[in-house]
C-alpha cells in the first residue's frame, strides 16, 4: 500500500530512480500521524508520482521528524494529479514545510490542489504547497490551487511565507497557472505573499492570482510576491498577474515597509520585466518598492479572470494512463 511506499522511499531501501508510480484510488489517512516520505537526497522519492486525479485526505502531522514537512519531506522527483484535502500540520523547528513537499528539487509538477491548515513554529521556508526549491531541476510549474490557512512563526533573516510557494530559487524556471485563495494569518517572516514569498533567480511567474488574505508582520508583504531577486545575466518576467487579496501589515497599515499590493521587495541592481499586473483592492500600491519597480501595467481585468479560472481546473479523474509500473490500491 501507500505506506509501504513511504516506508521503502523514506528508508533509503529503493528511491524509484526513473520509475513511474500511479496512485489507483482515493486515500483516507485518517489523520493518523504521517512521517514525511523523503528527508534529503540519499532517502528521496527520486521518480515520477502520477495522482490520476485521485485525493489523499486527513494527513496530519504534528512531529518532527526532519528539516522538511510535508506529505514528501524531501523528494527529488515530478509530481503530478494529485489532491490533497483537508491537510493538517503542526510542526516546530522544520527548516521547510508545505502540503505536498517541504522540499521539492524534482523536474516538473503540475495539476495539483490543496486544502487545509499548517501551522510552522520556528521554520525558514512556509508553503502552502511547497515549502522551498533552491535547485536547477524544478523548471516547470503549472496548474496549481492552494487553499490552505498558514499561520507561522519564521525564525531568521530571509525567512519567506507563500500561499503556494515559500522559496523558489531555480534559474529558469517557469510558475504558470497557480493561484492561492486560503489565508496567511499570524506570520512573522521577512517576505510574505499571497503566491511566493521569494522568488530568486531568473525564472518566469505567469498567468496566475491571488484571491486570499495575507497578514504579516514582517517588512515586506505582497499580494504576489513577497521579494523578486534576479541576475545580471538576465531577468524575471512576471506577466498577466492580478491581485485580489486584502493585506494586513500587523504593526500598523498596509503600507510598511515594502508592503504592496503586487510585490514587495525588487532587488537592487537587477532587470525586471513586468507586464498586465493588476491589483484590484484599491488601497494597496502596486509595489512597496518604489524605487526599483518598473511601471509597466494595466490590461484587460476580465479577460484574464475569465482565463484564469479555466486554466486551473482541480485535477480530473477517469483519465486513461498506460505502461504503469507501481500501483497502489
Amino acid at each position: 500500500g501507500f505506506g509501504f511506499f513511504a516506508q521503502r522511499v523514506t528508508s533509503g531501501l529503493y528511491q524509484f530512480i526513473d520509475e513511474k508510480v500511479f496512485l489507483d484510488c482515493d486515500i483516507d489517512l485518517a489523520k493518523h500521524e504521517w512521517k514525511p516520505i523523503g528527508y534529503d537526497d540519499g532517502h528521496s522519492f527520486k521518480g515520477t508520482f502520477d495522482g490520476q486525479g485521485h485525493s489523499i485526505y486527513n494527513l496530519k502531522i504534528s512531529q518532527k521528524t526532519s528539516d522538511y514537512a510535508g506529505l514528501f519531506g524531501f523528494a527529488t522527483g515530478s509530481i503530478s494529479d494529485l489532491c490533497l484535502k483537508n491537510v493538517d500540520i503542526e510542526v516546530d523547528g522544520a527548516r521547510s514545510v508545505g502540503a505536498l513537499a517541504g522540499n521539492l528539487t524534482g523536474n516538473v509538477y503540475s495539476n495539483i490542489s490543496v486544502s487545509g491548515e499548517i501551522v510552522a513554529n520556528g521554520a525558514t521556508y512556509v508553503g502552502g504547497v511547497i515549502g522551498e526549491s533552491s535547485t536547477s531541476a524544478l523548471r516547470n510549474i503549472s496548474n496549481i490551487m492552494s487553499d490552505v490557512v498558514i499561520s507561522a512563526t519564521c525564525s531568521g533573516t530571509g525567512s519567506a511565507v507563500g500561499g503556494v510557494f515559500g522559496r523558489y530559487a531555480v534559474g529558469n524556471g517557469v510558475i504558470e497557472n497557480v493561484a492561492f485563495k486560503g489565508s496567511i494569518t499570524k506570520t512573522t517572516a521577512t517576505y510574505a505573499a499571497g503566491i511566493l514569498g521569494q522568488l530568486d533567480a531568473f525564472s518566469n511567474l505567469r498567468n496566475s492570482y491571488n484571491v486570499g488574505s495575507v497578514s504579516n508582520s514582517g517588512v515586506n508583504t505582497a499580494g504576489l510576491v513577497g521579494y523578486v531577486n534576479g541576475t545580471s545575466s538576465g531577468n524575471n518576467k512576471l506577466s498577466n498577474l492580478y491581485n485580489a487579496g486584502e493585506l494586513t501589515w500587523q504593526n500598523g497599515n498596509v503600507a510598511g515597509v515594502y508592503t504592496s499590493g503586487l510585490f514587495g521587495l525588487f532587488a537592487g541592481g537587477k532587470t525586471f520585466n513586468v507586464v498586465n499586473c493588476v491589483n484590484l483592492d484599491r488601497r494597496q500600491i502596486l509595489s512597496g518598492d518604489s524605487q526599483n519597480f518598473p511601471l509597466s501595467f494595466l490590461k484587460l481585468i476580465i479577460t484574464l479572470t475569465h482565463i484564469f479560472h479555466k486554466i486551473i481546473p482541480s485535477p480530473e479523474k477517469n483519465r486513461s494512463y498506460h505502461s504503469k509500473i507501481v500501483n497502489f490500491r
